[in-house]
């Protein structure tokens, strides 16, 4: 029998967070992955699945996680290397705590160019590469004990929200895909899709609840519409 039953409150517990985060260039995502870094107990590792070269910013941000061998780098170019990734994190034995993949837009782009090169049809290249980002995401959903975090890149959006002789052009914020109705499967995958902004006086916050114009939500129930930009402190709150 591989269905394993138990009560709710073990099933609720047992799930660590799966986040998703997502901003504009230079709003400071990269740099939250040592907030996850500081929450690491005793012994267990964090990895990172990066296929960006943005990870020069934790130099700064925070020394001490250069040198300490509990921070795993896995150099992503293909949604194939993620899936190399997610059998290393699958693994109890390998002491990972928390798994971060930056960005989640850079390798479904990436899987969409490599699959028109060798696809001459664009809808058959579009549908695989759905299918394997959306594929490789539940991958690692699906691993209970395993945290993880998946950056994205921001889309901006004009759209017109009055008439053809009177345009109200509006702007919408989203996660950033190659394909809309990837986008809208998106929010249903993950515990919480939190948007890192900026705040006109140059300080930064993450929204965690929806508006008219930006992608965000929250499942656990535990978390405020806006919260401070520290991801560690969204992390206690879920799991608290």
């Amino acid at each position: 029998m591989s269905l394993r039953l138990t009560n709710l409150a073990q099933a609720i517990d047992s799930r660590a967070p799966k986040i998703a985060l997502y901003g504009e260039s230079g709003t400071g995502k990269t740099t939250q992955i040592a907030a996850l870094w500081q929450l690491l107990p005793e012994g267990k590792k964090l990895m990172i699945l990066t296929a960006e070269h943005g990870l020069r910013s934790l130099r700064e941000r925070c020394p001490d996680m250069l040198e300490d061998d509990c921070v795993l780098v896995g150099e992503c170019h293909s949604i194939a290397d993620v899936r190399e990734g997610v059998a290393i994190v699958s693994d109890p034995s390998n002491g990972i705590e928390w798994c971060v993949v930056d960005s989640v837009s850079n390798l479904a782009d990436r899987e969409l160019r490599a699959r028109l090169e060798a696809s001459p049809d664009p809808r058959q290249a579009y549908g695989g590469m759905m299918s394997a980002t959306l594929g490789v995401l539940w991958q690692m959903v699906d691993v209970a004990h395993l945290g993880v975090l998946f950056i994205f890149q921001e889309v901006r959006k004009e759209i017109n929200e009055g008439s053809a002789k009177r345009p109200e052009m509006v702007n919408h914020y989203a996660m950033s895909v190659p394909a809309d109705s990837l986008k809208q499967s998106m929010p249903y995958t993950f515990d919480a899709v939190l948007r890192l902004e900026m705040k006109p006086d140059g300080t930064r916050q993450i929204r965690t609840a929806k508006t008219q114009t930006i992608m965000a939500k929250d499942r656990t129930g535990k978390l405020a519409a806006i919260e401070p930009c520290d991801l560690g402190v969204i992390v206690e709150k879920i799991l608290g």
